[in-house]
């Protein structure tokens, strides 16, 4: 737990990085993670070396990159709230590992969906580009704690989670999430929609659970309750 948490402060967003290819030892050992993560969570999951066709030409300049990365993984499947949630959580599991492993991270929502297809049959979700930052990125601000929980005097574990549940990334660093206890459970909803609002969840619910060391359940909508 202790490693994951440090992986969670080290961790940020990189948008820059050296073209330098990643060596064929990592390759194997990110292959070896994503099968696992691919029993653990039936999606489909792909590392791909070439990042141009998926992540390269006009889309760079609206994603605000001078390169493409050296890589990329896809999530792909059929689109539907609970698949997306799904790749947020195993997507941010991998994310993790891969900065343990030495190397930066970003995920990117908009892609060639053109080019995904050459690596993987379904239909593309999201992605995640890989490779040797040119800097580690620095932390995103975060949203004030009473924006996000109505829980104030909890007991540490929650406070801990909450602390870790903020250092999740999210699209535009919009944060739309809220998470609250019902009948002494964590449970996480939205706070808006957006095309990645049930990916962003996913991430926050895993880092809400490492820092909380607890399961939190998840509400697809702000006013449903469990």
């Amino acid at each position: 737990m202790t490693d994951l948490l440090k992986l969670i402060n080290e961790r940020h967003s990189v948008r820059r990085y050296k073209k330098i290819p990643i060596e064929a030892e990592k390759i194997e050992v990110i292959g070896q993670y994503i099968d696992t993560l691919r029993r653990e969570s039936g999606l489909d999951i792909r590392f791909c070396e070439n990042a141009k066709a998926a992540l390269g030409g006009l889309l760079l300049k609206f994603i605000g990159w001078t390169a493409p990365p050296p890589a990329y993984i896809a999530f792909a499947g059929e689109k539907s709230p609970e698949v997306e949630e799904k790749c947020g959580y195993y997507g941010e599991k991998l994310v993790l590992f891969l900065q343990s492993i030495g190397l930066n991270t970003c995920w990117v929502g908009m892609f060639s969906k053109t080019g995904v297809k050459k690596e993987i049959k379904d239909n593309g979700i999201i992605t995640i580009a890989v490779g040797y930052g040119e800097t580690n990125g620095k932390p995103h601000r975060s949203k004030a704690v009473e924006k996000i929980t109505d829980v104030h005097n909890g007991v540490n574990w929650f406070k801990a989670g909450i602390d870790c549940a903020l250092k999740a990334p999210t699209a535009v660093n919009q944060q739309k999430f809220f998470i609250t206890l019902e009948n002494g459970e964590p449970i996480i909803k939205p706070t808006g929609s957006g095309p990645f609002t049930f990916v962003d969840l996913g991430i926050v619910r895993y880092h809400f659970e490492v820092g909380s060391g607890k399961k939190c359940k998840l509400a697809f909508k702000s006013d449903e309750t469990l």
